[in-house]
């Protein structure tokens, strides 16, 4: 399974390297309000930020495919079918790490919304 994760973000490029990179980010973003924030004003902030990499694997998606059609539009009546859908497979790969990314964060600031206003209560 980490084979095929490292397949994924090899094919998906630069824009998969910094979907895992804004991740990581928000990742420790998430961990440092859950246990430090007093109030739930930048958890709910990180929640919104959580669809961030939702949204960039969407972008690399459409241009992954963008470039398979430009590709298969180049190649003309030489273009092979099986290639092609090869490769429109391979540009969905950034939208998968992106929702992959997108649930984990969600989960982690939920998480941090259901342990009360971030962190341990104060008096």
């Amino acid at each position: 399974m980490l084979q095929e994760f490292w397949h994924a973000i090899r094919v998906s490029g630069l824009i998969g390297i910094g979907l895992l990179a804004l991740t990581l980010m928000l990742l420790a973003g998430s961990i440092v309000i859950l246990s430090s924030a007093r109030s739930r004003g930048p958890i709910v902030v990180l929640l919104v930020l959580a669809f961030l990499p939702l949204l960039v694997g969407f972008l690399g998606t459409s241009l992954g495919l963008c470039e398979v059609e430009t590709v298969c539009a180049a190649a003309g009546e030489r273009s092979d079918p099986a290639i092609a859908a090869e490769g429109r497979r391979q540009a969905w790969s950034t939208t998968y790490l992106g929702a992959g990314a997108t649930g984990l964060l969600v989960l982690v600031n939920l998480a941090a919304l259901a342990l009360g206003s971030g962190g341990a209560k104060r008096a």
